[in-house]
């Protein structure tokens, strides 16, 4: 399967909303910003999708059947101005069209609520030193909201790079990755 191209604008809802206005703007890089690193585009989304996936940072379920999701299937969207990204898996393509139409809801479900207390929670900072992309010390106005968790870059340049393929990425960064082990569904293969 390949994943959707389709990236809908998040519009957050009320309690997000609330979070994201309050998030400092990150002012964008000089071009006099030097660093030792490029950033390449690198592989590509299916290259490294098609590998063996043992942690997903995301959902498990898809919202729409039930059923254990694949990492190839997803609708995101891209909240650039208020620095959120974030995907909704699902089980195949059939179910963007609905995740596509509750993507607010079900990020607030997925990511933003606490899943003991059913209460509105703000994103779960990762307090990374280093850069996910660059290994370089981060700077402090350098970070994103991805899928309910704070990520911090060394500059902004190094966004794009995570976002490509977050995953592997998150790996490093993330505490306890006990809660993310991903087990494929039999039969669903991996896409190439």
């Amino acid at each position: 399967m390949k994943a959707f191209s389709k990236k809908p604008t998040l519009t957050l809802l009320s309690g997000i909303s609330m979070f994201i206005m309050a998030l400092p703007a990150s002012p964008t890089w000089s071009q006099g910003h030097a660093h030792s690193h490029s950033h390449k585009d690198g592989d590509s989304h299916k290259s490294e999708k098609a590998k063996e996936t043992k942690y997903l940072f995301g959902n498990h379920q898809c919202p729409v059947t039930g059923e254990t999701v694949v990492p190839e299937s997803f609708v995101e969207a891209r909240n650039e101005k208020g620095k959120v990204y974030g995907k909704i898996y699902l089980c195949c393509q059939g179910c963007e069209k609905r995740a596509n139409k509750d993507f607010n809801d079900l990020y607030n479900k997925f990511y933003r609520t606490d899943k003991k207390t059913g209460k509105f929670v703000g994103p779960q900072d990762l307090k990374n030193r280093t850069c996910p992309v660059s290994g370089e010390p981060i700077e402090t106005d350098s970070s994103i909201e991805y899928n309910g968790m704070m990520v911090h870059f060394c500059c902004a340049g190094c966004v794009k790079g995570f976002l490509k393929d977050p995953d592997p990425k998150l790996v490093k960064l993330v505490p306890d990755l006990k809660p993310f082990e991903y087990q494929r569904p039999a039969g669903s293969g991996t896409s190439q």
